[in-house]
Parts: structure tokens; C-alpha cells; sequence
């Protein structure tokens, strides 16, 4: 499937996403390239055509050709990727600023072997710090090349996903899973663009490594990548944007890199744990909030405050909405992730539209003058402008980011990145058990 993205935005993300191929092309004239933007690969469904309302951008100055020699380099090393069977390493991926509101850091294990069909089979293993400051075993994913599963230990949560959503659940970890290692594209866009360069050598996890630094000529991104010396194999690559999107930098080390792995059939089998649930979170307070969760305000804290006005310029508060459920997503109208997402967040608004229940879309970290031209007809009218600092309240690091809210302003559940409908409506179905209980019966009328 194609997805048309924002130069800017590809340029930085080109690298993760990565979706299954025959799924269907959206049709987003939101986001219509010109004859010379790129594309990025993207899973989803389509959405209405929008009118595009033209922006203005100051002319960037011309980017340099780069040395000949660095590209052939980067060529060489793309063959030396394209021998290889599998791979593994220890993903260690940092984001700072506007990348990590796309995708935050995080570290783990990745192992990536070919597959007899299109598919690569991946295991990917994420470690996250424990109250005791321990890095713990938080999540796995695991795909055998047709079907994903999502292991959550810390909440004994187990899913499994194919098409469209098996390719969402992938984008969730590419900061630290690259398919392009094994693809044969990772520096598609470097070699393209002739305008890499040496930047001397470093060593990087006990490897001397030259440096290559590429900047993109259509967008204001910069990618340099640390190759190996000895093999000609990537340990490191940092990517930095800057402009009118924001600022931001993203610094991945590919270390103990393993170029043949003992891998055998096992490592991508799966099963649900013993007691484990397939059902989605649970709703409520936790005692202890999972390591992957720390980053978003605890389940049963207060929710913040906000009022912020929506497209047509009416002002909205949380603290009017009190006695209904409120569902929020922090969402970008350039953002992959976000996009994909409009489809189960339309479900998920319909399913409850007879209900006292609220939804909106609450714009942040956005670039694009009119962010209502990406969302379809029955979404535009819960959008909410002009939400960073409540994004930044609500901890929303990455985008998209979901939240339920009681009718007594507490937080029932949050999710970032791929939005589960089961999940979701299990949170509002259960608040709105609660709301329908508390509410007294109605009194008999008089004979």
C-alpha cells in the first residue's frame, strides 16, 4: 500500500515505516504529494476526498551533491545487508523533541530472518524500567509472517493480529525494529538523493565505524549513519529535523549486531500465556503502573483540565462534561500513525453517539493550516485545535495517544499508537454500566 506523507515527515520516518504489502491504497487528498514528494509506506483504509488548501514555505537553499564515494559505500554496504539470512541486536533508540511525539524511545531485542513469502518473521523483545530502576521484560511482539502477536507481561494481556492491523502492530515498534535491514532499501532515500558525505570515523559499541552524513534536499532533515568498518554492517544512524514542522532528534545504536544468528522455527511460535487475557486492559487503578505505561497519566488520576475551541471557533471544556464519558485522541493530521488510526476512532464515536458520552480529536503538535481537510465528514466536528500544551498535560509523548475519561473526571484507560476497539469500548461500556447504576430510578407517576 502506498500512503502519500509530508517530505519532511517521510524523510524522517522513512526508515519505520514499513507496511505489508497488498494491502488497499488510501485516497488522501489531504495529503497529495507533488510530482516530486515522496512516498512512505502506510497501512489504513481510505478517507474522503478533501479539497487542499495551498501552504507557503520559504525556498530552502540548495543542497550540495555529495562525495561519490560515500554513496558507493552506502551501496556497498546495502549488498553486505541484502547477503544476509537474519539478523539480530539490541535496539537502543533515544527521540528527543518532535520525534518523540511520533515515536518515543525505547529499548529491547530485535531478531529478523526471511521468510519463504514477502513476510519477514520478526521477534522483538521490550525492556522498560521497573520502580527499582531495573530494566524488565515489558512486552514482546512476535510475527511468523502472517499473523502478529502482542504480548503485554506486566498487565497479562495477549493479541493477535493479521492484515492491516498486523501492520499497524508492527509501526508500534519501529524504533527499534528496522524491516529495511533485511528489505535491501535501508538507505533507499541516501543513495537516491547523491548527497552523502564522510564525517570521519567513531568507534560505536567497540567498533570503528566510518560516518556518513546525508541531508535530505527536499526537506530539512539530516541522516548520518555509523557503518562498520569490518563488515560494512550499520550500528548507529541519528536522524535530526528541523523547520517548520519543529525540532527534534532521534539517535538509534544497533548493539551486539549479530549478522547470523542462530535462529530455529521456535523463536516465532506463539501461544496465550496461562492466564493471560485476550480481552483487553482492565478498567481501574492500578497499584503499580506497568513500565510501559509510566509515561501516560496513571489510570485513576484526575484528568487534567482544558478548554479549547473547535473548528467552527466553539470553546469546549472537559469540566463541562462532567456526567459523561469522554473519549480524547491526541492526534496530527501529518502523522502515519494518527491517519491510520481515523477509522477505529470513527467506529468507536458512532458506537456511542445515543450515549452520555463525548468524543473529540484533539490537534497537537500540527504543522498544516487546516488539520479538519484529513479527517472524514463524520469526525471534523469533534476536532479540537491548538491542543499541545494539553497533549503535554496528558503526557501524550506520541501521537496518537487515547484516553477515557469517568463522568467524574478521572482517567479509565490510555493506549498510544494503535488504537484496539476492544479495548476502548470495554473502558466506556463498563463507565457507562457505572453511570446507568448510580443514576436513581425514575418515581412512578400517580394514579
Amino acid at each position: 500500500m502506498s500512503f502519500q506523507v509530508f517530505p519532511v515527515v517521510f524523510a524522517w520516518l522513512g526508515l519505520f515505516v514499513c507496511a505489508q504489502p497488498n494491502q488497499p491504497v488510501p485516497n488522501q487528498a489531504a495529503s497529495r504529494p507533488s510530482a516530486s514528494q515522496p512516498t512512505a509506506s502506510q497501512p489504513g483504509r481510505g478517507l474522503p476526498n478533501q479539497p487542499v488548501r495551498p501552504t507557503s514555505r520559504p525556498a530552502r537553499p540548495p543542497v550540495p551533491p555529495g562525495d561519490p564515494k560515500a554513496t558507493e559505500l552506502l551501496e556497498q554496504s546495502q549488498q553486505a545487508l541484502r547477503a544476509l539470512s537474519a539478523i539480530a541486536y539490541d535496539g537502543d533508540y533515544v527521540a528527543e523533541g518532535i520525534a518523540a511525539s511520533v515515536l518515543p524511545s525505547r529499548k529491547g531485542h530485535v531478531v529478523l530472518t526471511r521468510n519463504n513469502s514477502r513476510f519477514l518473521r520478526i521477534r522483538a523483545s521490550e525492556w522498560a524500567p521497573a520502580p527499582d530502576g531495573r530494566l524488565v521484560l515489558a512486552a514482546e511482539m512476535i510475527s511468523d509472517g502472517t499473523v502478529v502477536a502482542s504480548i503485554n507481561h506486566d498487565r497479562q494481556l495477549y493479541r493477535e493480529f493479521t492484515g492491516p492491523g498486523a501492520a499497524g502492530e508492527i509501526l508500534r515498534w519501529h524504533g527499534i525494529v528496522i524491516e529495511q535491514l533485511l528489505r535491501g532499501e535501508l538507505y533507499k532515500n541516501e543513495i537516491a538523493h547523491g548527497t552523502a558525505n564522510f564525517k570521519g570515523s567513531e568507534v560505536v559499541d567497540g567498533i570503528d565505524c566510518h560516518i556518513i552524513e546525508a541531508p535530505h534536499p527536499e526537506a530539512s532533515v539530516v541522516v548520518r549513519w555509523w557503518i562498520a568498518k569490518k563488515d560494512l554492517l550499520p550500528r548507529r544512524v541519528v536522524r535530526i529535523i528541523s523547520g517548520e514542522i519543529g525540532e527534534g532528534r532521534s539517535d538509534l545504536r544497533l548493539n551486539s549486531l549479530d549478522p547470523d544468528p542462530a535462529v530455529s522455527a521456535e523463536l516465532f511460535v506463539f501461544a496465550k500465556p496461562e492466564g493471560y487475557s485476550d480481552q483487553g486492559p482492565s478498567v481501574g487503578p492500578r497499584a503499580v503502573p506497568s513500565p510501559l505505561e509510566a509515561r501516560f497519566l496513571p489510570v485513576g488520576s484526575e484528568a487534567p483540565d482544558w478548554t479549547l475551541r473547535s473548528v467552527d471557533g466553539t470553546q469546549v471544556a472537559l469540566k463541562d462534561l462532567r456526567g459523561k464519558v469522554v473519549f480524547l485522541s491526541f492526534w496530527a493530521s501529518w502523522a502515519p500513525p494518527c491517519v491510520n488510526a481515523l477509522p477505529s476512532i470513527q467506529k468507536v464515536c458512532e458506537a456511542y453517539k445515543d450515549r452520555p458520552f463525548a468524543a473529540y480529536v484533539i490537534n497537537c503538535y500540527e504543522y498544516r493550516p487546516n488539520p479538519a481537510q484529513a479527517l472524514p465528514a463524520g469526525l471534523s466536528q469533534a476536532l479540537l485545535l491548538r491542543g499541545d500544551e494539553v497533549a503535554k498535560a496528558y503526557s501524550a509523548q506520541g501521537i496518537p495517544t487515547f484516553y477515557v475519561i469517568s463522568p467524574e473526571g478521572k482517567v479509565l484507560f490510555v493506549e498510544g499508537g494503535v488504537l484496539h476497539e476492544n479495548s476502548v469500548k470495554a473502558a466506556i461500556d463498563k463507565a457507562l454500566q457505572s453511570l446507568t447504576q448510580a443514576q436513581p430510578a425514575a418515581t412512578p407517576a400517580a394514579p
